[in-house]
């Protein structure tokens, strides 16, 4: 398992944390962890000296692994696969109101909770500082669980011809919503820090050993 320094920056102001980054990056630039408050959304897209890997993001604690920029561990081929179905089928349950559809995308979205919560997470809570990232994970499993019995309602309003515009607002933004950022996660953060902080497994998420 690599192992890298933790740094607490959570006391300094917003103003002073990418300089001070960057001073960091030039004494580990293997690699490193920080914790911080959060300047801002995606405020990490404009570093170019080393990719962030943002673990936990909230206000006043950001968890980032940081790595070197030409290290890409890509999300397995298989599970961006299964991210692209899930997200591109959500319209389509609306277009073609189809049972059988309802029912192949809700048991996809079971399928990839019962693989996440019986193979990454126990992975990833073997890493150091990344307790909190998955304990988010699965409480977003939790909410998307709940989501699912939304969607059954939403489409059976559709079906009979009484869905209003809000109640399908409401499940994009509470369902469809937190599916996109909970994916967006895995396959920006988790798997790549799984992949880049553990010598055992390759780019594709298998294990070497």
């Amino acid at each position: 398992m690599r192992s890298l320094p933790l740094h607490d920056l959570r006391e300094l102001h917003t103003s002073q944390l990418v300089p001070l980054l960057e001073q960091l990056w030039a004494d580990h630039s293997q690699g490193f962890w920080s914790v911080a408050r959060r300047p801002g959304r995606r405020w990490t897209s404009s570093i170019a000296w080393a990719q962030a890997l943002v673990l936990s993001s909230a206000p006043l604690f950001e968890l980032i692994l940081w790595i070197p920029p030409e290290t890409t561990p890509q999300l397995p081929e298989k599970e961006l696969e299964e991210q692209t179905l899930l997200l591109n089928h959500y319209a389509e349950l609306f277009q073609t109101l189809c049972p059988e559809a309802e029912r192949t995308y809700v048991r996809r979205l079971h399928d990839h909770f019962e693989q996440q919560e019986a193979f990454l997470y126990p992975h990833m809570e073997t890493l150091p500082y990344v307790d909190r990232a998955v304990r988010e994970l699965r409480y977003e499993h939790q909410g998307l669980k709940k989501g699912l019995e939304g969607l059954a309602q939403v489409l059976s309003q559709a079906r009979d011809g009484k869905l209003v515009k809000s109640s399908k607002e409401r499940l994009d933004l509470d369902f469809f919503h937190l599916l996109e950022h909970h994916l967006e996660r895995e396959k920006e953060a988790i798997y790549p820090a799984w992949v880049f902080l553990d010598p055992r497994v390759d780019k594709s998420g298998n294990r070497l050993l």
